[in-house]
């Protein structure tokens, strides 16, 4: 059976069109499935992060976006551990 890591990725810097484009492709290129993402705009500055599963090195999808998209970005890439899912603590709504 293949592993499969999580990785957390993300970018921030200056806001202009391709950002989210060029990381899509960077990481389908490394087969990567994106398994969350949250992004947003603050005062003109681009932030994005995801949880993408694949087989990957952090190093190597770090320096391909950095590559691919911008060098001016601030982009970091790290494996997190699996984690069970646990029940909500408090109220739901």
């Amino acid at each position: 059976m293949r592993r499969v890591d999580s990785l957390a990725i993300t970018v921030v810097g200056h806001d202009r069109p391709g950002i989210i484009a060029r990381t899509a492709e960077v990481l389908s290129a490394y087969r990567m499935n994106l398994e969350d993402s949250s992004m947003t705009l603050l005062r003109g500055h681009f932030a994005m992060t995801l949880i993408c599963a694949g087989e990957a090195a952090p190093a190597e999808v770090e320096q391909a976006i950095v590559a691919a998209v911008d060098p001016s970005l601030a982009v970091t890439v790290r494996a997190v551990p699996d984690e069970e899912d646990r029940a909500p603590i408090g109220s739901t709504h």
